[in-house]
């Protein structure tokens, strides 16, 4: 069985946004719009509890893709670190709690890396 192709990714860094396109290892294209900051932005559907929160995004990322980025609720306190985010439940699990975001707040998680 041959080994699968590794990810292929193209990114077009502009003043304000980024175009990201990449093809999977199953050939599929993927395209995402970011913003140049690092930064990914949605809105909290509802707090599940301490650490986690179902928020709605349009980034259309894999599972794992935001592991380790630092969420924060834009307009609240300091940032943790995202331990896991299932894209298909909208669920946000944290390593920390925070204190539990309004319903329709906005929020960004940040990557590590420019």
């Amino acid at each position: 069985m041959p080994e699968p192709s590794p990810w292929q990714v193209w990114i077009d860094t502009g003043g304000t946004f980024t175009d990201c396109l990449a093809r999977d290892p199953q050939g599929r294209l993927r395209r995402a719009k970011v913003l140049s900051s690092s930064a990914l932005r949605g809105t909290v559907v509802e707090a599940l509890d301490p650490r986690s929160v179902r928020v709605r995004e349009d980034w259309g990322a894999p599972a794992g893709l935001v592991r380790g980025f630092a969420f924060r609720v834009l307009g609240a306190g300091g940032a943790v670190p995202v331990d896991e985010y299932d894209p298909a439940e909208g669920v946000m699990r944290l390593a920390e709690p925070i204190p539990e975001p309004a319903p329709g707040a906005a929020f960004e998680v940040r990557s590590p890396e420019e």
